[in-house]
């Protein structure tokens, strides 16, 4: 799990969901008449959770990377690339997408 960002890590997340969200509505009309497979890119994927807090007042955030995958709605992607370089970080990131058996994840250790 991570132990990164501050406040405005939630607010980040939930940007970039909306930003998504409209991407992917427009291109629900674009893409398939034109044939354009839509790829996901994280570079900085994490581990799927950030911890925020301290013991006594921690709280779980859902990372980007679950979040992206959690849209289907107008449609999801074709295809999604995760990257992170930190390899206990990958492997709770392989771990947190294992239940979307069903899309193209692929996860690169390295940067």
């Amino acid at each position: 799990m991570n132990n990164f960002g501050g406040n405005w890590t939630e607010t980040k997340i939930d940007i970039l969901i909306e930003y998504a969200n409209a991407y992917l509505s427009i291109m629900n009309k674009y893409a398939p008449k034109n044939g354009w497979k839509l790829l996901y890119f994280d570079g900085f994927a994490g581990s799927g959770f950030i911890e925020k807090g301290s013991l006594e007042n921690k709280k779980v955030i859902i990372g980007a990377a679950k979040r992206i995958l959690e849209i289907n709605n107008p449609r999801p992607f074709d295809e999604y690339y995760f990257v992170e370089k930190i390899t206990p970080k990958v492997l709770a990131l392989e771990s947190a997408l294992s239940e979307y058996e069903n899309k193209k994840i692929h996860i690169a250790n390295c940067d």
